[in-house]
Formats: structure tokens, sequence, C-alpha cells
């Protein structure tokens, strides 16, 4: 049975996942909300950069309005790229979203205050934009209560209207239609943005989803160290495999090889745990290099694997892959700078010809295994008399 290949694993450190603090990538929700945050904080700091630009050295406003704008959008640029970092070293999720929203607010506020109020202003439609953050990173909850609040400020500005109160008008008649078309621009951007980044980040967390969930799955029948099949996968092919054998194919035989590594014990101790992991993964390459695709390898657990050979004719056939198994697991590995090798001891059984019961088969490998490696004799085909070492 060709070997399986594990899912690949997320790429953690992109640009988003760099401002975003460890303990907010564990899990899917606090994932997907820090990356909308951050998203945001990106995308709108990158705009207000460019309209800072086009202000600056393209707009054709000149005078206050240029001195004002380029003011606003200086701020609006420190206070995103301030956020940015506080979340990155506070990890304060719903604070930094509530600042966030609050900095937005406060950003158009200004804006409609310096050109005119809300009867004068062309950015006045822009107090839509903190609410629709808020239900993008607060919910619903977060969205009402930045509803009411987004209505007060418009409400403040209604009463300062009505009470006479002169707003500084900082936009030159002449450049009247520029200043719209400028801002609606803006506030188009601003809303496709957060449409965007919402959208993007909801689509990779469900593809990240189905990673973890392709790689839960694997790993529940598979050896995380060496990648092959574990206990449980291959005592259920090797089910399937007998059964259909019994049924269908009656002359046909599999064969059961029990491994266990000699002098694997001494490496670990004296080479630590990761020349052990090292012997234990090449151990499992080569392995699978013995093997056709019909047949199937697994680690049992420790220093134990399991070999299943299917369509075998006679007992015979089983000298020459003994012997190349043994032969290719002395060779040494290179752990470092030194070379450490061990040795294999291999119990074998037969199907149907020790038994036809597969406990029994199981049984019969594990004594022959450890007849082997009382005896030292490299490899043994089970005899009923090799029972008696397990007792």
């Amino acid at each position: 049975m060709a070997p399986l290949m594990a899912p690949g694993k997320l790429n953690r450190k992109d640009v988003i996942d760099y401002f975003i603090p460890q303990n907010l990538l564990q899990g899917y929700d606090s994932r997907g909300r820090a990356r909308v945050l951050v998203g945001l904080l990106l995308v709108y700091f990158f705009t207000l950069f460019i309209c800072l630009i086009y202000i600056a050295f393209l707009s054709p406003f000149a005078g206050n309005v240029l001195v004002t704008g380029e003011v606003i959008l200086t701020i609006s640029l420190v206070c995103f790229c301030g956020l940015l970092f506080y979340f990155n070293r506070s990890g304060e999720f719903h604070q930094t979203c509530q600042l966030t929203t609050f900095t937005i607010l406060l950003i158009v506020s200004s804006g409609v205050f310096f050109t005119g109020g809300i009867e004068q202003s062309s950015i006045t439609p822009l107090f839509v934009i903190a609410p629709a953050v808020s239900l993008i990173l607060l919910g619903h909850r977060g969205f009402v209560q930045w509803v009411i609040l987004s209505l007060s400020v418009f409400a403040v500005f209604v009463a300062l209207r009505y009470l006479g109160y002169a707003f500084p008008q900082n936009v030159d008649p002449a450049h009247e239609f520029e200043t719209r078309i400028f801002v609606f621009v803006f506030g188009y951007a601003a809303t496709l943005c957060i449409v965007l980044v919402y959208e993007a980040t909801t689509q990779r967390l469900a593809g990240e989803r189905d990673i973890e969930q392709a790689r839960f799955e694997y790993f529940a029948t598979h050896d995380e160290l060496t990648m092959l099949p574990n206990r449980s996968r291959f005592k259920s092919v090797l089910e399937n495999t007998v059964l259909y054998k019994s049924r269908r194919i009656p002359g046909d035989k599999v064969a059961l090889i029990f491994i266990d590594l000699d002098g694997f014990k001494p490496i670990n101790d004296t080479y630590g745990h990761q020349a052990g992991d090292k012997v234990l993964i090449e151990t499992g390459l080569r392995l699978r290099s013995c093997i056709r695709v019909s047949d199937i390898v697994a680690r049992q657990g420790g220093d134990e694997f399991t070999i299943m050979l299917d369509h075998i004719q006679k007992e015979e056939d089983l000298a020459a892959i003994a012997e190349k198994i043994i032969q290719c697991l002395s060779e040494p590995i290179t752990f470092k700078n030194s070379q450490v090798a061990v040795s294999a001891s291999l119990g074998i059984a037969l199907f149907p010809d020790h038994t036809d019961q597969l406990d029994k088969l199981w049984h019969c490998a594990d004594s022959a295994m450890y007849y082997c490696k009382k005896h030292k004799k490299g490899w043994v085909v089970y005899q009923p008399s090799q029972d008696n070492i397990l007792n």
C-alpha cells in the first residue's frame, strides 16, 4: 500500500500575522477576528498614505485646505501605526477594536469640523464608516454602541449649527467639486476595503479549517514523527486484507512481520532524543524502500514497527525480504558529526499457514520476534514452540 503524504502545515508568518500576538493565532475565531482587525488597519494606513501623497504633491488644493488635509492625514497615519504596534504588544483585541473605531470617528469628525460642519462639508457621509467597522470587528452589540455614538456626534454638530456656531471653512469654493470627488473616492475605497478584508479573511480561515481537519484526520491514523500508518490503521488494513483473502483468494498468503530495533536505547541515552527521532524517521524511510506498493509498513510505538507483505506464495519467499530489511537497517545513520547504527530482530507469521485468526496471527509474529531477539537470530519464522517465550 502506497504511503500517504501528510497535509501541509499552516503558513503562520505572513505580513498580517506578524502583527498578531502568538496567543491569538491558536484558535480559529480569535485568529480570524485578529486578521480582520490588522487587515483593516494596514489597508487604511496605506490608503491614507496614498491620500497624503496625492494632497501634498498632486492635488490642486492650496492654502488652509492643503494644510488641514495634511495635518489630519498625518495624525491619522500615526494613530493607525500606533494601534498596530499596540495590538502586537498588548494582545488586547477588544480594546484595540474600540480604539480603532474611535480613531475613525474622530478623523471623520475632525474633517467635518474643519470643512464647514455637516451642512457644508462633503465629508459628512463618511460618518457611516465607524459603525460599519464596528459591525465587522465587534459584532452586533458593538455596532449598536457605535451607531449611537456616531449619531450623538452628528447630533452635536446639528445642535451647534442651530446655535449659530460658525465652523471653519477651509475648502476653497473653487475646488469644491474636486473635494467632493476626492471624498467620494476615499469613502468608496474605505467601504470596499471593509468588504474585501472581511471576505478575504473569511475565505482564508475556511481554507485553514480544511487543512487542519485534513491534518487531524491524517494523524488519527498515522504516526506524526515517521508519517507511517499507526497501529490502528495497520490493523484495519491487515484485517481487511486477511478477510478478503479468506473469502476470495484462498491460496494466497499474507505475511506479518514484527520488527524491534536492537541498540536503539543506548543511542537515545548517549546522543539524546533528537538522535533517537532521527533513527526512527530513517528506519521508516528505509522500511518503505524495502516493500512493494501492495505492502504496508507501520510504526507500532517506541522502536517497534510492523510490515504486512501481500501475495506471498510460499514461506521460502520470506528469506530474501527479511535479509534485505536487516541489511538495509544495519547501514549507519549520520547524526550531526557522528555515525550511529542499529540492528533489528524480525518475527514473521504467515496467514493462513500459522493461523487463520487475526489476533492469533498477531500473537504468532510477536512470539517469533521475541524469540529472535532473545536468541539474536536476525529473523525467524514462527514455530509453535516459540509461544513459551512470552509466558
